[in-house]
């Protein structure tokens, strides 16, 4: 089925399976849960998106019914505003974040005591960036020729930071590292792809508690 909001699309749904289409044309799209504290559960199965034309995709940024955990899971699409965001979580009602789709369109932001977020698409880059979690970050775009970007600092208090793009055995997967990282913990970056694959750092602070 189709959900398309003109301007904004609101759904208040503590789980939520899809496989059609979540669609706001000229404003935002916002999950959120129904009662205080309650866990978000979103499943977007391939064909299925969960898309903002020309704005940001909101899951749970709502103070009023944050401090769940929030999961994302499925071969689907998040996102289709390059230039837009996928916001998650609220600063200071925050609980576990794991997002784990096919293929992820815009920056995804936000806040989490870890935060997880993988994408599994061939060619599907990842941009994720104003990311602020009190332990571990795991960012990783595991598909094929898949290259991860900073859109903003990534900032784990007392955890690892891990990057990850490209899939072992297949060629040209970069990471581009344009923002500040700063970890309690260790930083690991990885690019898994052979021939023409790189790691790049442009005009960026990079501290560890730990090891680089």
């Amino acid at each position: 089925g189709t959900v398309r909001g003109q301007t904004n699309a609101r759904l208040m749904q503590d789980t939520l399976n899809n496989s059609g289409v979540i669609d706001a044309v000229t404003g935002d799209v916002f999950i959120s849960v129904c009662t205080d504290n309650n866990n978000l559960v979103l499943n977007t199965s391939a064909p299925g998106s969960i898309t903002a034309d020309n704005g940001d995709i909101n899951l749970n940024t709502d103070a009023t019914t944050a401090g769940g955990t929030i999961t994302v899971t499925g071969d689907g699409t998040l996102g289709s505003n390059a230039a837009g965001s996928i916001n998650v979580g609220v600063t200071g009602e925050r609980n576990a974040v794991s997002i784990n789709v096919g293929t992820i369109v815009g920056c995804v932001t936000g806040f989490g005591t870890t935060f997880s977020v993988t994408t599994i698409d061939n060619n599907a880059n990842l941009m994720a960036g104003n990311i602020n979690a009190d332990s571990n970050i795991s960012l990783n775009a595991l598909g094929r020729s898949a290259d991860f970007i900073t859109c903003g600092p990534i900032t784990s208090t007392a955890g690892n930071i891990s990057i990850n793009a490209g899939a072992v055995g297949f060629d040209d997967s970069d990471i581009s590292i344009d923002h500040n990282l700063n970890a309690g913990g260790n930083i690991n970056i990885v690019s898994l792809g052979l021939l023409s694959s790189s790691v790049s750092f442009s005009n960026v602070t990079v501290n560890a508690g730990n090891n680089i």
